[in-house]
């Protein structure tokens, strides 16, 4: 145990020639599962998972401090938030822009639709005409 205690601040600094890091370690988890290691190395900041042994598993999120991007499931991010994998949320969903959603995103449009590569799904369910150009495609000519 490593307590800090400072009536108005505490800092534990770690200083490494080309990285520095912290490994956590959980006895009683199970296989490969135990360890987590906090590591400052070539202009990132990363959080993943060691084996037993302590060699690197997974990166499970990447902060590109060069680039102010950060990386979920990647350790290459290429947008301010980047994430390879599913993604689940509850609430209320806020775009300020446009999207794009199998596809990039269309300047003219607040949203573009691409149907998923490699299937014949339909890339559209619902939708309500309030007067204004709603789910038009070539396809279904709606």
């Amino acid at each position: 145990q490593i307590s800090i205690d400072h009536t108005t601040s505490g800092r534990l600094e770690l200083q490494g020639g080309t990285r520095a890091d912290i490994i956590m370690t959980d006895t009683g988890g199970g296989s490969n599962t135990k360890k987590i290691q906090l590591v400052t190395e070539a202009d990132a900041f990363k959080i993943r998972s060691l084996t037993d042994a302590g060699d690197a598993g997974t990166e499970r999120m990447h902060f590109d401090l060069t680039n102010n991007r950060i990386g979920i499931g990647t350790t290459t991010p290429t947008e301010a938030l980047t994430v390879t994998g599913d993604i689940s949320a509850s609430g209320d969903f806020h775009l300020d822009g446009q999207a794009g959603f199998g596809s990039a995103p269309n300047t003219n449009y607040a949203a573009t639709f691409q149907q998923p590569t490699g299937t014949t799904k339909d890339y559209r369910h619902g939708g309500q005409d309030n007067g204004i150009k709603c789910f038009q495609c070539a396809q279904h000519n709606a």
